[in-house]
């Protein structure tokens, strides 16, 4: 390869220079950095594929408990048994799952993580109670602070 640049017309200085970017050696073999970059960055693309899977299996798997009626995802994530379960990417499922919520929602132990609640309980903003509205004392004219007066 340090022939090649020579023919190329390249001073000693900037054949190092390209050298030392390839990573080649003196012989002409081929770049042993490079091959090394490009494994390098295949192995963290694998690993962010597979942190992805894992992002979407946890996904998943906190949907089905929510479906399930888990009153606390956390716990009843906690208490399924991970090496069980399988992601499929080709039917974006998670193998094994189904079983294992159905196990915990049956099991005496742990049934009662799981239950539906019966709707909103609370303040009905639309209900009248039936009792004529007070008026604020700022808000009385003549006619309202003689008929307070009188059924006071």
């Amino acid at each position: 390869m340090k022939e090649k640049l020579k023919e190329l017309g390249l001073s000693e200085e900037q054949i190092l220079k390209i050298m030392s970017i390839l990573e080649t050696s003196e012989d002409g073999s081929e770049s042993v950095g490079l091959k090394d970059e490009v494994e390098k960055l295949r192995r963290e693309a694998r690993d962010y594929e597979e942190r992805i899977n894992e992002l979407k299996a946890d996904s998943i798997i906190c949907e089905e408990l929510r479906k399930a009626g888990a009153r606390n995802i956390k716990a009843c994530k906690a208490l399924l048994d991970t090496e069980r379960l399988l992601y499929d990417e080709e039917s974006g499922k998670v193998i094994g799952l189904d079983e294992q919520i159905k196990e915990l929602v049956s099991g005496a132990d742990t049934s009662f993580l799981f239950g539906r609640r019966s709707g909103l309980k609370g303040v009905r903003p639309a209900y009248s109670s039936g009792k004529p509205e007070k008026k604020d004392f700022k808000d009385f004219k003549y006619k309202d602070w003689v008929e307070y007066y009188r059924n006071k």
